[in-house]
């Protein structure tokens, strides 16, 4: 393997996680030489669906939603703490009453049930 993709660990929270598996199994000093630091995790996806990378580490919701027939899903990585995405009202907004008719929309059943259909799961 030549090139793998990953976030990079200092600005992308999925380069965070690809580094600390990677250390947890002792590859990372190994496979440094081999990185490609992109900034997000989509940027991570376009480098192996075009094939200028051998290999990518992207959220399993992202690989799901990506062009399959170019790639592969060969493994899961366990990480060692919970990947969350906060949800609020910004206490500053103008339109406070919507704002939070959305967020007890996307907690609530109904948006639980779509986040489940892409792959996310409840806290």
């Amino acid at each position: 393997m030549k090139k793998i993709a990953i976030g990079d660990p200092e600005i992308a929270p999925v380069g965070k996680y690809t580094k600390q598996a990677m250390e947890d199994v002792g590859v990372w000093d190994e496979l440094e030489g081999k990185m490609i630091l992109a900034e997000n995790v989509k940027q991570v996806l376009t480098y192996v669906e075009t094939g200028e990378v051998d290999a990518g580490f992207v959220y399993m919701t992202d690989a799901e939603s990506g062009r399959k027939d170019l790639y592969e899903i060969t493994y899961t990585v366990p990480v060692n703490e919970s990947i969350s995405y906060p949800i609020a009202v910004v206490s500053e907004s103008a339109n406070k009453e919507e704002a939070q008719e959305f967020v007890d929309f996307v907690t609530g059943t109904r948006g639980q049930e779509i986040l489940a259909e892409y792959g996310f799961s409840a806290a």
